[in-house]
């Protein structure tokens, strides 16, 4: 799941919620930049991020949502590919 379109998505629930960056950086406990670069999908500039579980949900509960909405096609299918 590329960090980018996690990224993407949250920006959407930011925008959609009416709050700034900095209010929801500040509820799930990340510095502003660091969020910044967490939208952009950078770890630093031109490199990709690997953001972990904990810190999408910490971004969900700040926006009222869940961990689902904020992952592309609802996050990874772990019986997909099984027989």
């Amino acid at each position: 799941m590329p960090s980018a379109r996690v990224g993407a998505r949250v920006t959407l629930f930011v925008v959609g919620s009416g709050l700034s960056q900095e209010d929801v950086a500040s509820a799930a406990g990340f510095a502003q930049y660091t969020f910044q670069k967490f939208e952009k999908g950078e770890s630093k500039p031109g490199t990709a991020a690997n953001p972990s579980l904990l810190n999408v949900l910490a971004i969900a509960q700040a926006l009222d949502t869940s961990i689902e909405d904020l992952l592309p096609n609802g996050g990874p299918n772990p019986l997909q590919g099984r027989h």
